[in-house]
């Protein structure tokens, strides 16, 4: 029994690589958008308070989704597939969010070399996690068929005519 309880946990937590990188890269874009926010200094505080609020809001809700499919389905391509839509739709609104408030900055601002920055480090978080999901599933090997006429091995094949006299 005291083998089982530790062994279970650790089983589970192994099972989860694709989910472990998948908040990481989570909580990633998100420092990284809101530390791009305070670099442009030209956004007015009202509006960078905003952003803020939104990316934390949905930084909490992509972390409770993430945390949920991590209990209700098993590792594999079904969850696997849930988990990218998540990171991917999160990246994708904290970007389109920094674009959007990077044009209220000064045309001074390095606006347009953040976003890209931003844009190049969602493409390679994205890359990390499908990378990490070919690691996590398992290579599953198809069974030998077995013969469909149980036949010893000495014997001639089936579509070599013998009669029942000869064998």
């Amino acid at each position: 029994i005291f083998l089982s309880l530790i062994l279970l946990p650790l089983s589970a937590y192994c099972q989860t690589d694709t989910i472990g990188i998948a908040l990481d890269v989570v909580e990633a874009f998100y420092n990284r958008t809101n530390g791009s926010v305070r670099k442009l200094g030209s956004v007015p505080d009202k509006e960078a308070g905003i952003f803020s609020e939104k990316a934390s809001e949905s930084k909490k809700k992509a972390f409770e989704e993430l945390k949920s499919l991590r209990w209700s389905d098993t590792p594999g391509e079904r969850r696997f597939k849930k988990v990218y839509k998540v990171v991917e739709s999160f990246t994708a609104g904290r970007l389109d969010a920094f674009r959007n408030i990077s044009k209220i900055s000064t045309p001074g601002d390095m606006s347009d070399i953040a976003a890209n920055e931003l844009a190049a480090l969602r493409d390679t978080e994205l890359k990390r996690l499908k990378e990490a999901f070919k690691k996590e599933t398992p290579v599953v090997k198809k069974p030998r068929p077995v013969p469909l006429i149980d036949r010893p091995q000495y014997e001639n094949r089936p579509d070599e005519e013998r009669g029942i006299w000869e064998r």
